[in-house]
């Protein structure tokens, strides 16, 4: 059974977003501030890059691409620690025999 949706607002950069989520609220404000941190390091970065912070549009989606391949290198490497672990306990369980 899924957990039941409920609103909140979230600010983030100064703008209000409501929307419906099954998350904890501490997991929603996790999530916040995380994206407010990224958001913040790219805009502190945006004086090497021209036209990036001034422009909130921009700012997000490299933020978002930022985050995103984050994400994927998280899912390689699991996916390599799920393949170790599993030829560990292959021959953990050959030794057994």
């Amino acid at each position: 059974m899924a957990a039941e949706k409920t609103s909140v607002t979230i600010t983030i950069r100064g703008k209000k977003f409501p929307f419906r989520t099954e998350a904890d609220n501490q997991r929603v404000q996790q999530v916040v501030e995380f994206v407010n941190k990224r958001l913040d390091e790219l805009d502190s970065q945006s004086s090497s890059r021209p036209n990036v912070g001034t422009n909130d549009i921009k700012l997000v989606m490299l933020a978002l691409l930022n985050i995103a391949d984050e994400c994927l290198i998280c899912q390689e490497k699991l996916g390599e620690i799920m393949e170790r672990s599993e030829n560990l306990l292959s021959e953990i369980a050959f030794v057994d025999l």
